[in-house]
């Protein structure tokens, strides 16, 4: 079984189809067809924004400049555009280039407008008072209001459209990523203990928190947005042709180089962002790691020993973070300056062309607009990959977490109701290499009252862990009832053990629910509680509403106990652990919870964990471990009459005396 993040590098490319592939997954039907029906949209505003400098070039060459000159043939062919009156041909300025090859132009200029149904012409010259110009000109203002209309409308339109592809997108956005978190967290608790055993929870957290927010942008923002881009560019880059192949051209020449630095700014970037991500991780493990041994580092006085590794992890995510900036700090510049090229080549060669009447005007406005409309998601593109970017790292990292194997529960397994028999059979055990249980050979019958002692690190512990099933023993197998552990379902097996551990965990909520643990209510906490004889020590003036907070810390270490002993009478097992049960109470509540043991040890298997022998002189047996193995086992008698690593013990904790 894998209990580490695996290699993420696995997705080597950005646009790695089997992310997505995952990530459209958790995209319900409904959700798909948003997504689907926002690009619509998106492609609907583009078109807006594509076609307005279309309608601004068409105002300016038809209803603005109304410059023309008069045309001769030199044959029957007219090109298309001219404009005959009487028996004249008249075409617009920008198109004398083209009509130089079929006749001759003359060198005067002319307005030519339509008045009332009729053509006239009016040369240039002949214009000077500001009421011949208002009064010829009326269908061009009247076009001219009616196109202003129309782009009115079409700004109208895109709010709306914007404003309902924002709303539908953080929908969708917000729904798959609760959606993807209940599943991430629901993994995280199935995970074995081992992978705990080895992963900073501050890691996890991450994970389970920031990894999965930054996937939400993807469907918000991404998505819709790169693919609408990508159309919305080859729209440009098609259509720029039929206004000015000529232009054109210059605008392909200066894109090339600005597609290619993209491509290097991808490449450069992504491992960057990664290397940002990866010591992100590591600062809040850090944080949270020392935010949860505060006590420990104001008693020990380590405040400048974790200040200085603060400051060598928080140094390398600086140093992570600024190498990032600096591929940023070079793009965006760069983009800037091919923009300034672009227009500035726009501006030459296409004030050259209108000299010439290659082009108008109007196209030459029509060019710079559509030259910033191709540079704008480009300028963007900056912000736009550092969110596809976060996205897709953080999907990696989700991912990754996600192929972790959870722990085979074996939920077909046997849910029989435990007697109580309990058989190690040469059980040996180790968690890295060196091995922590050596040959364990021991049985424990159904009702019978173990007491395992050693010194730390001996292995007892470990006993516990495999019993419930956290670890699996490399050799040997372990047996309930006579079935091999294995074969039981783990979830009912882990029911019918009861668990009191020295280190109590206590939830942030109320009391109740900090006994009960979902099992059961306020009348099942009072009779665990009334069983134990503790209530008015739990209790104390308070109700079993009262609020937990973080760790219980508005609870003494007698309290935090007694509700532990309160757990395990609550969920009435077959098998019951005390692991150092009564090592943090003082002498009076020790005595409370040594009355309460005896009780609920009464006809069930019970394993004990101690180091304070005065609890454990009364079991029926007493097993000694020394590095791993059983070295003595029996009564606390028998023990003290062989006078060996009991004997030992003993005098050390009772007598004072040196070990003999």
């Amino acid at each position: 079984m894998r209990y580490d993040f695996g290699d993420a590098d696995r997705y080597t490319k950005i646009y790695d189809a089997r992310l997505i592939k995952r990530l459209v997954g958790y995209l319900k039907k409904k959700e798909k067809f948003i997504i689907f029906l926002s690009i619509i949209f998106a492609l609907i505003i583009s078109g807006f924004q594509l076609l307005t400098p279309y309608i601004t070039r068409y105002a300016i060459d038809n209803h603005i400049v109304r410059i023309y000159y008069r045309f001769k043939p030199s044959g029957k062919y007219i090109p298309e555009g001219a404009i005959r009156i009487d028996s004249f041909y008249y075409v617009p300025y920008h198109k004398r280039a083209d009509f130089k090859k079929f006749g001759e132009l003359g060198g005067e200029s002319f307005m030519v407008i339509k008045k009332e149904g009729r053509w006239r012409v009016i040369p240039y010259k002949d214009i000077k008072k500001r009421e011949i110009i208002h009064s010829l000109r009326q269908e061009d203002k009247r076009a001219l209001l009616f196109i202003s209309l129309i782009l009115m409308m079409m700004g109208i339109l895109r709010f709306v459209l914007s404003f309902l592809n924002a709303y539908l997108l953080e929908y969708v956005g917000q729904s798959v990523t609760h959606r993807m978190r209940v599943k991430t967290f629901y993994h995280t608790m199935s995970l074995p203990v081992p992978f705990f055993d080895k992963t900073k929870t501050g890691t996890v957290v991450t994970r389970n928190t920031n990894d999965i927010k930054a996937i939400s942008t993807l469907f918000t923002s991404v998505i819709p947005s790169f693919s609408v881009d990508v159309v919305f560019l080859l729209g440009i880059f098609f259509f720029l042709p039929t206004i000015n192949w000529r232009l054109s051209l210059l605008v392909y020449f200066i894109i090339i180089p600005t597609g290619i630095s993209i491509y290097l700014f991808r490449n450069f970037v992504r491992k960057a962002y990664r290397e940002v991500r990866k010591q992100l991780s590591r600062l809040n493990a850090f944080v949270q790691e020392s935010l949860s041994g505060i006590r420990v580092i104001h008693l020990f006085n380590s405040e400048k020993r974790i200040m200085e590794k603060f400051e060598k992890v928080n140094e390398d995510y600086r140093r992570a973070f600024f190498g990032q900036m600096k591929i940023f700090a070079i793009y965006r510049p760069l983009i800037d300056f091919f923009w300034g090229l672009l227009v500035a080549v726009i501006m030459a060669g296409g004030g050259a062309m209108a000299f010439y009447g290659m082009v108008s005007i109007g196209t030459i406005v029509a060019f710079i607009s559509y030259a910033e409309m191709v540079f704008s998601p480009i300028r963007d593109f900056t912000e736009k990959f550092n969110v596809l970017q976060a996205a897709m790292t953080g999907a990696e990292r989700v991912f990754s977490f996600m192929d972790i194997e959870e722990e085979n529960y074996n939920l077909s397994g046997v849910k029989k109701k435990i007697e109580g028999d309990i058989k190690f059979e040469n059980v040996y055990f180790a968690y890295d290499k060196d091995w922590v249980l050596k040959g364990i050979n021991l049985e424990i019958k159904k009702g019978e009252k173990v007491a395992i002692v050693g010194s730390t690190g001996a292995g007892k512990t470990t006993i516990t862990n495999l019993l419930l099933a956290f670890y699996s023993p490399q050799k040997g197998r372990i047996l309930i009832d006579g079935i091999p552990i294995e074969k039981f379902n783990k979830r009912s097996l882990r029911r019918q053990i009861g668990m009191v551990l020295q280190d109590v965990f206590l939830f942030t909520g109320s009391l109740v629910e900090n006994i009960t643990l979902g099992y059961g209510g306020i009348k099942d906490a009072d009779k665990a509680l009334d069983y134990l004889g503790a209530r008015r020590l739990v209790l104390n003036q308070r109700d079993y509403m009262y609020q937990i907070v973080e760790r219980g810390e508005n609870l003494s270490t007698g309290e935090r106990q007694l509700i532990s002993f309160a757990r395990a009478v609550n969920v009435e097992p077959s098998i019951l652990v005390l692991d150092e049960a009564t090592s943090n109470v003082d002498t009076h509540t020790e005595h409370i919870l040594q009355k309460a043991m005896n009780k609920i040890m009464e006809q069930r298997t019970s394993l004990i964990i101690a180091h304070r022998l005065s609890t454990v002189k009364y079991a029926d047996r007493i097993v000694v471990i020394h590095n791993g193995r059983i070295v003595e086992e029996g009564r606390h008698d028998e023990l003290m009459k062989k006078k060996g690593y009991y004997y030992n013990f003993y005098k050390l904790q009772f007598m004072g005396q040196k070990e003999v």
